[in-house]
């Protein structure tokens, strides 16, 4: 019996120091606030205007690094998620589908002599939509009030239900 105490305490106690660090993205005129942790694909447009996709990893209170860029939190414009699914559907299948309407009007081209330029419209209007890749997903822009802080006293569990957790929430 004292041992399976003795487990059960360690365990919890391990579990009390789990903690991460994530960015967090206030607006406090909307009384919104939300997480990102790292490793999570984003999109992050920078105050000299670059824009930098890649998985945020965070190196410090002020500074994070994507694809190895390091970028200081005061110097984004604008930050957006990029889920990978999303990045799969409009990168990879609009790209297809221009292939082969591409591929469709040659065809058409070769045999039927005629309707090959409403095909060559069609597809490059889509390599042009694959190549600018719409902005699907919401950004969160500092002009409109939002604030990039680095916050650590969270459990990983909790960060998908928005909850802050301190070690004395976790102790109670």
């Amino acid at each position: 019996m004292k041992n399976s105490i003795f487990l059960f305490l360690l365990l919890c106690a391990g579990f009390a120091d789990a903690q991460t660090q994530v960015l967090s993205i206030t607006n406090i005129s909307k009384n919104k606030e939300i997480f990102i942790t790292q490793n999570k694909r984003v999109i992050v447009k920078t105050k000299d205007g670059k824009r930098i996709k890649g998985r945020l990893k965070i190196i410090d209170n002020e500074t994070i690094s994507l694809k190895g860029t390091v970028i200081s939190l005061n110097e984004i414009v604008l930050i957006r998620k990029n889920p990978l699914l999303v990045s799969l559907l409009i990168d990879g299948v609009v790209f297809y589908f221009a292939g082969a309407t591409l591929a469709v009007g040659a065809i058409i081209a070769a045999f039927i002599q005629a309707g090959y330029a409403g095909y060559l419209i069609a597809s490059a209007s889509l390599i042009a939509l694959g190549i600018i890749s719409p902005k699907v997903t919401k950004g969160y822009k500092s002009k409109n009030g939002y604030k990039y802080k680095i916050v650590s006293g969270f459990v990983s569990e909790k960060i998908e239900k928005r909850t802050r957790v301190t070690k004395s929430t976790l102790t109670h």
